[in-house]
């Protein structure tokens, strides 16, 4: 059947941590897809106030997507900027050390790639950081806040062209890559150019908000989440539940079965998912 399976695979996989401040689930399912190319990071308090939450997408395999889930903590408090407390720079520079790495270690000149969408809470300042379709969103009193942006080659052209790549009228980088800004895929990295002037690039954006009592809950997704519901729709499908009572896992599984496919006719809704739902207690 292609690159689905004759039938998905829903089984669930659930983590939950908490602190005084935070309470964490994560839910992952495998789906229709032939492999699990999706992994996440949850680190409450692994230093002092300080909270890590990641999911990584990954695309072309599970390999790059797997080694940032084992890395990326490593690699972020090792960046001189992460011990002097400057949390915006650690966090670039975290990424594109880690690209550099992931050309080392594990893929070279390959289509094998992953998304990211970071979040690190310090103390009550939240720092986001992104790559890629994934998304952070906010629910702040009942507004939905979308804290990230989907890094489409429609909506970077101007570089694509200028390092010699092409958007074709599926929106897809010289005809194949669905995302402008990824780990890996390194066969779009090619150009005699600086590497954030390549058709992809691995530097993210950045957004720092500092976090309130009006803030009720964080979700970090993969995008397989959002092709059949929206950011507001997914929010929505959330909020509501949590006011109801229902308990995060439930609600987390709930949110994976709505949003996959019957079959595997229009592609939409046939992804890996990964949900994450960090309460907020500020």
């Amino acid at each position: 059947m292609g690159q689905f399976l004759s039938q998905p695979i829903t089984q669930k996989l659930h983590e939950q941590q908490s602190n005084a401040i935070l309470y964490c689930h994560t839910a992952s399912m495998q789906g229709w897809r032939l492999q699990m190319e999706d992994a996440h990071i949850m680190k409450v308090d692994f230093r002092e106030d300080i909270s890590l939450f990641a999911v990584f997408d990954g695309h072309g395999g599970a390999g790059i997507s797997n080694y940032l889930a084992d890395n990326f903590l490593e690699a972020l408090v090792q960046q001189p900027s992460f011990i002097g407390e400057d949390y915006t720079q650690a966090l670039h520079d975290c990424f594109i050390h880690l690209d550099e790495m992931i050309k080392t270690n594990v893929a070279k000149n390959t289509f094998i790639g992953s998304t990211a969408v970071v979040a690190l809470v310090v103390q009550k300042t939240l720092y986001v950081a992104n790559l890629g379709d994934s998304r952070c969103l906010l629910m702040r009193d009942d507004e939905t806040i979308e804290l990230t942006k989907d890094h489409l080659p429609c909506n970077e052209l101007a570089r694509i062209r200028f390092a010699g790549g092409f958007v074709n009228e599926e929106g897809r980088l010289n005809g194949t890559l669905s995302v402008s800004r990824a780990f890996g895929d390194f066969e779009f990295k090619q150009e005699p150019l600086p590497a954030n002037q390549q058709m992809v690039i691995a530097e993210p954006e950045i957004r720092k908000i500092k976090l309130s009592k009006e803030d009720k809950f964080l979700f970090l997704g993969c995008d397989g989440l959002f092709e059949t519901m929206n950011s507001y729709k997914v929010m929505q499908f959330i909020g509501e539940r949590l006011e109801r009572g229902m308990e995060p896992p439930l609600i987390l599984e709930n949110l994976l079965d709505s949003s996959l496919a019957i079959d595997t006719t229009t592609g939409y809704g046939c992804d890996n998912m990964t949900a994450m739902l960090i309460q907020l207690h500020i």
